[in-house]
């Protein structure tokens, strides 16, 4: 967001909490997809075309250095806990998702020891360290012109002159307009503004493990475990991945996955 708006000739001041602890995005899964799971698939609130559309964005604002290579765009697999249910959750994703059988997903896969009979394909879906993502768009809009202000935002006060002052860990900042990106942080500050915006928790295990002999490049989601390889693929003859288990009644973290 600051990126775009530097870009359209904003004065632009970012405040953001990084110097001091972790934000949400650093922790994210890194998942960029606009189709969902076959293995938990999106309720119909879901807008696929926006989200189709939002990537294409994405794909395209990252084409050119410095964000080239920042992604990983090698599409992502899942499946169900019926061939049933995957084959219908890819006709019902339209034409950028595909099944593939056993065969040919031992291609894709050759890791998995066991092959599930079918798999849904998501060729235009791509994978990411959130933070090396969130840190090229800070370093391009910092080179634009814009504040970066390392400091955490608690109260957001509108002024009678017009404008808002936010006061937090750091000196009081007045601005104009203010745009809250502040993930699990956001009810706390739009109520202030008499807005009411919820945003669910969603309870995860998340772990990071090596397994070479997987030979991953790309997410796997099943009914049991979602892993990612890193983004991009670290050198060495290992593998580091990224594991969740999407809820506390799936399968425990530590479950070796097939």
């Amino acid at each position: 967001m600051a990126d775009e708006l530097v870009r359209r000739g904003l004065s632009v001041v970012v405040c953001t909490a990084e110097e001091s602890r972790p934000s949400v995005t650093d922790v994210a899964f890194g998942w960029l997809n606009s189709h969902g799971s076959a293995a938990e698939p999106p309720s119909g609130a879901r807008d696929r075309d926006e989200l189709a559309r939002s990537l294409g964005v994405l794909r395209n604002v990252t084409a050119t250095p410095p964000l080239h290579g920042v992604i990983t765009w090698n599409g992502a697999v899942s499946w169900a806990s019926t061939a049933a249910a995957t084959a219908r959750f890819a006709e019902q994703s339209g034409s950028g998702v595909a099944t593939v059988e056993a065969e040919t997903l031992r291609q894709i896969l050759p890791g998995l020891r066991v092959a599930p009979p079918v798999v849904a394909h998501a060729s235009d879906e791509g994978m990411v360290e959130p933070d090396d993502l969130r840190r090229a768009f800070l370093a391009r809009a910092r080179a634009g012109g814009a504040t970066v202000v390392a400091i955490r935002v608690d109260r957001i006060r509108a002024r009678r002159a017009g404008g808002y002052e936010l006061q937090g860990t750091g000196a009081a900042l007045v601005v104009d307009r203010i745009v809250l990106a502040c993930g699990t942080g956001l009810p706390a500050l739009a109520e202030q503004l008499g807005e009411h915006i919820e945003v669910p928790g969603v309870p995860a295990a998340r772990f990071t493990f090596a397994a070479p002999e997987l030979r991953l490049d790309r997410v796997v989601s099943t009914p049991a475990f979602e892993i990612r390889p890193s983004a991009p693929p670290l050198p060495g003859p290992t593998t580091t991945l990224l594991g969740c288990a999407s809820t506390p009644t799936r399968s425990p973290p530590w479950r070796r996955p097939p």
